[in-house]
């Protein structure tokens, strides 16, 4: 069924992981604005607000198309058994996240990413009961993944009947009370061919006199007799739950083996909880729906929400292969930049540049073995972040001007931070956060250098820079029954 189209109203819950780094790296650059007067930092920075200005409504304009939601789901279930939910949305305008709920009892069914307009997921159920409307909480962040967006939209659906899950009686190691059954013998009346009833029949010759019915044959003003004929015998298997037990849902399964049990044999089952009146179970559907409704469990509190963070953060921390090395490009090109203002020999700026295509290899892909050589690695990059500090501790006493502080060792400090940053480079924050450095790094070269060929460095460190944005906030790739992404 579709949801109505008021429903679900925009709102922002949170910022993206590792936005604090960004908003360092402007204000970095707005120092090195004041300091150097630099117009192509001026226009760097410009070109930073106006895409965190766009950053900040990219959610909001996804959600516009997220109105009109369908739910496809079996008519009935069983509780610990899963099923396959498909969710529709034909004007979705791009992928959002979604989260899906037991409204009634507060469960989370199902998550995941809304591609396309389409998601189909597995849904299993841990509760029984009727479940006739879901609750679908769609987040996004839009193109640059920022600032997050939700919009809430209640869909009813058609009734999905949660039976519990038959458990047969006595297997369990310490079973509780079986639910009692009671089988009782009735005879049913039997109709002859001709339309006569068991009681009272016309009087034919040779019927003893003894079995006349006289006031029937008063009435009537002709001989009737009352005969019983042997009808057919119909056994009734009424199931009674206990109502005193402690787990309901444990009952509820018993009961529901029993009536399995019953119907197995062909007999007129019946249920009740305790000493009401049994009712008449003439179906599959209708046990489902009389175990599912009845004897409800005492239990049924909504389940608390996650924490507050948990519930405005991203839903995937992890970075894909493509974004990381995304981001080894723009932080190769910022040092490279920054190397080449400062007039650093070629060794240098092979150094950072290899050192940014190691980190990257070393992080896009998580084996052991890798994971090993990274340590090691780390320890020596480490080593080296240590001297490199000892080495600007030892020349401080050198430093004569301002100048002298930019384009001495501090620089060589920073590429060399930079490049150590890599090896933490494994999930969206610390992506951001390289992004961040290398938009300071950039900057930092920017300031050092006035030459007609700083366009065609800051441009394509630009346009690196952005597809790591984007490829950062991407939702993680799909993957097919075979596990390779597509």
């Amino acid at each position: 069924m579709t949801a109505p189209a008021s429903s679900g109203i925009r709102r922002p819950v949170g910022l993206s992981r590792g936005v604090a780094h960004l908003v360092f790296a402007a204000a970095a650059v707005y120092g090195l604005i004041r300091l150097t007067g630099a117009v192509a930092l001026v226009v760097l920075l410009a070109g930073g607000v106006v895409a965190g200005g766009c950053a900040l409504v990219t959610g909001w304009w996804r959600l516009r198309t997220v109105r009109h939601l369908s739910v496809v789901l079996p008519a009935g279930a069983t509780v610990g058994t899963t099923v396959t939910m498909r969710l529709e949305a034909p004007r979705a305008g791009g992928p959002v996240h979604v989260r899906i709920r037991d409204r009634a009892r507060g469960v989370e069914l199902a998550a995941g990413w809304l591609r396309a307009g389409e998601l189909s997921c597995p849904v299993t159920f841990t509760r029984r009961g009727v479940l006739d409307e879901i609750e679908v909480v769609c987040t996004t962040a839009g193109t640059l993944g920022l600032v997050w967006w939700r919009r809430t939209i209640v869909v009813p659906i058609d009734e999905v009947v949660i039976a519990p899950h038959p458990v047969v009686p006595g297997s369990r190691p310490n079973p509780e009370a079986e639910p009692s059954v009671e089988v009782h013998d009735t005879v049913s009346a039997a109709r002859a061919a001709d339309g006569e009833i068991d009681g009272i029949r016309p009087w034919r010759d040779g019927d003893p006199h003894s079995a006349v019915h006289w006031p029937t044959s008063f009435r009537t003003g002709a001989l009737s007799i009352f005969e019983l004929r042997p009808g057919e015998s119909v056994r009734r298997w009424i199931v009674r739950a206990d109502p005193r037990a402690r787990d309901r849902t444990a009952e509820m399964g018993r009961v529901r083996a029993t009536i399995d049990e019953g119907r197995r044999r062909n007999l007129e089952v019946l249920a009740a909880v305790g000493q009401d009146r049994p009712v008449p179970l003439h179906d599959r559907a209708a046990a489902d729906r009389w175990t599912a409704l009845n004897l409800p469990d005492v239990d049924g509190a909504p389940e608390p929400r996650p924490p507050w963070r948990e519930r405005i953060g991203e839903p995937d921390a992890g970075l894909s292969r493509s974004a990381r090395w995304c981001i080894a490009i723009a932080s190769a090109i910022a040092l490279v930049l920054l190397a080449d203002g400062l007039g650093r020999p070629l060794p240098t700026r092979v150094g950072v540049v290899a050192g940014s295509i190691l980190t990257a290899a070393l992080t896009a892909t998580r084996t052991p073995h890798r994971r090993l050589i990274r340590v090691l690695l780390r320890v020596v990059a480490a080593s080296l972040a240590i001297a490199g500090i000892a080495s600007v501790v030892l020349r401080a006493g050198t430093i004569t001007d301002i100048r002298a502080v930019f384009t001495g060792p501090l620089p060589d400090l920073l590429m060399l931070l930079v490049v150590v940053q890599g090896f933490e480079c494994t999930d969206r924050r610390a992506g951001r956060a390289a992004l961040a450095f290398s938009a300071v790094v950039a900057a930092y070269g920017a300031a050092q250098r006035v030459d007609p060929i700083l366009l065609v460095w800051l441009a394509a460190w630009g346009v690196a820079w952005l597809a790591a944005m984007v490829l950062v906030a991407a939702p993680p790739p799909q993957r097919t029954k075979t596990g390779v992404p597509r």
